[in-house]
């Protein structure tokens, strides 16, 4: 191919026109990338990806592994190989590629284009929510099972399952064969963000979760896939001992293991028991599926209770989930015995609100008792500011490994390794966590309090002019001072330990008074009226301040617009591209006629 490298032409310099070339070119590319943003001083974004998590007492955090586009589940290989370049565990990605991590960290492909087509659309457009979805292992005969949805041949979106072999009682670094399963759901039509889920395999047996594909009513249909916990053979056939069976005399059992799920995209088998993690609308569900069961999704989130060990509420939008034992992760006693669930939540913030539930929760799910032992509680959350959500999850030799799906804030999208050591000092702790709006959520202040409009009507509003205007009038009036004097001659609890922040309040005025009101209330919410409905939040002194600030802040002054603001700037830089511009047109032009 010729070069394009202009060449001397003879009786002229040959030195400006390749100079005048960079020039445009340079002006070009800072015009059309980055000058606007130098001009506004902002600076790309970097910094520490810890700051993204907060994470729970004792715990610290470390990217394990790199290299990854859109991962979304892990499975780890059971008893992995002493070698560097032994597989240690299988991740996922959306678009059709399974990448094995070797004990040294190494990322390969382990196989691409899993899928018989691609979606052809990428995150973070809704059209890219669906592709590859789920995987497990099965080590007895060396099986890697993927799960996925896919355009068929006439743009219809299917569900559909792969199976790679690599060697009986051992995995590889590349599969010898590849099997798909697609017959079985021909029958029914996918659909984005409501498609086939994860996988669990056994010696003997495949689990396999499928949402209801925005289609309720097939989710109750034995006749569908939809809305499904599947149970087949290591060959993708109905497994023998299903519940459920068709034909005449002799009867052949269907795929259908449990029926009357939204979307149950955590999924965990345990012996002969299998746990299910349920997305819902507004509320989800952790239950143990019992064999035959109909579990009765209609569309409501009245259904979404049905037969629930646990409700979340608001939706937390559970995914792929996995259990520790004692001894496993190097977890200390009061973390083991646990589910541990990714939590996805939304995975573009379109508010404050949308933070909430994007992390890793725990589960104390008591076998014996068939309930939950204990409040579940946040391990990790998410605490960043941008695209992100927590889809894959598993429990590691060493650490919990967590898997978002977006890069961080440098860019880089990995694995990330949650580690307990008691002796770390992690920089971003959950009782630190300071986001008011997150704090709020979580302690339930939206069910009774509104905030811009948004929250409950039950009590009143959080809007700073109300709220300054309301307890400005309540704590200067007289009824108030003499309701502190019937407060202080209560001998119970929590008005003896409270007189003295009572005190404090009245010796104090204006918005000073109102200031300290609110910190005192926030902590208890009883401290100077026996007859407050509000629950005590179990808050620290900081985060009581933290919520005072927020709910208190002065309005921010709007200063004067600079002129060369916005559309100003844009123009200006534009100007002087053309002038810069022509005026080195205008110079190549002059030397060349010289």
């Amino acid at each position: 191919m010729p070069s394009r490298t202009p060449q001397p032409i003879a009786g002229r310099r040959p030195c400006l026109r390749p100079a005048a070339t960079r020039l445009f070119r340079t002006l070009a590319l800072v015009t059309c990338l980055g000058l606007p943003g130098i001009l506004a001083g902002q600076q790309p974004a970097g910094g520490d990806y810890r700051s993204d998590w907060a994470l729970a007492e004792g715990f610290t955090l470390r990217q394990d592994a790199q290299g990854f586009r859109f991962p979304t589940a892990i499975a780890f290989v059971p008893r992995p190989g002493p070698g560097p370049k032994d597989p240690l565990y299988f991740v996922a990605e959306i678009g059709g590629t399974i990448k094995v991590v070797t004990n040294d960290r190494t990322v390969s492909n382990f196989a691409v284009d899993v899928m018989p087509k691609p979606t052809g659309d990428t995150l973070p457009s809704y059209e890219g929510e669906v592709g590859l979805a789920g995987i497990c292992l099965e080590p007895r005969h060396g099986y890697v099972f993927a799960t996925f949805a896919y355009p068929d041949s006439s743009g219809v979106l299917r569900n559909g399952l792969a199976r790679f072999e690599t060697g009986s009682g051992r995995f590889a670094l590349t599969p010898t064969s590849k099997v798909l399963y697609t017959d079985l759901f021909m029958g029914d039509v996918s659909a984005i963000s409501h498609q086939i889920g994860p996988c669990q395999a056994t010696p003997t047996a495949l689990f396999v979760s499928v949402g209801d594909g925005e289609n309720q009513k097939a989710s109750r249909n034995l006749g569908s896939t939809l809305g499904k916990i599947l149970r087949l053979t290591l060959d993708g056939a109905p497994a023998p001992g299903n519940p459920f069976a068709r034909g005449g005399a002799e009867r052949t059992p269907t795929s259908v293991w449990a029926y009357g799920l939204r979307n149950p995209f955590g999924l965990k088998v345990m012996g002969n028991r299998v746990l299910v993690a349920d997305n819902g609308n507004d509320l989800d569900r952790f239950l143990e599926i019992e064999r035959g069961t109909d579990y009765r999704w209609d569309g409501t989130d009245l259904s979404i209770g049905m037969n629930a060990a646990m409700v979340f509420g608001p939706a937390v939008s559970p995914v792929q989930m996995d259990y520790c034992a004692a001894g496993d992760a190097g977890l200390p006693a009061q973390w083991a015995d646990r589910f541990f669930v990714a939590l996805s939540g939304t995975p573009r913030l379109t508010g404050a609100e949308d933070r909430h539930g994007k992390g890793v929760y725990a589960l104390h799910y008591g076998f014996r008792e068939r309930r939950m032992l204990e409040v579940p509680k946040y391990l990790m959350q998410y605490r960043g500011d941008g695209y992100q959500s927590v889809v894959g999850l598993g429990c590691g030799p060493d650490a919990i490994y967590v898997v978002p799906i977006f890069p961080d804030r440098a860019g880089v999208t990995a694995i990330l390794a949650v580690t307990y050591d008691s002796a770390a000092v992690y920089p971003y702790g959950l009782a630190e966590d300071t986001k008011p709006i997150r704090l709020m959520e979580d302690k339930g202040c939206f069910g009774c309090h509104a905030l811009k409009g948004k929250g409950g009507t039950a009590g009143p509003s959080l809007d700073r002019d109300s709220l300054v205007a309301r307890l400005t009038a309540r704590l200067s009036s007289r009824e108030y001072r003499r309701s502190i004097d019937s407060v202080d001659a209560l001998p119970v609890e929590p008005f003896v330990s409270s007189r003295k922040a009572r005190h404090e309040v009245l010796a104090l005025e204006g918005m000073d008074r109102v200031r300290l009101w609110v910190r005192h209330h926030i902590l208890k919410p009883k401290f100077d009226n026996p007859k407050s409905q509000m629950p005590a939040l179990d808050l620290t002194d900081a985060q009581a301040v933290t919520l005072t600030d927020f709910l208190l802040a002065e309005p921010p002054t709007l200063a004067p617009k600079p002129f060369f603001s916005g559309r100003r700037r844009l123009a200006l830089v534009f100007l002087v591209g053309l002038v810069v511009g022509g005026a080195g047109s205008a110079t190549v032009v002059w030397w060349r006629r010289r």
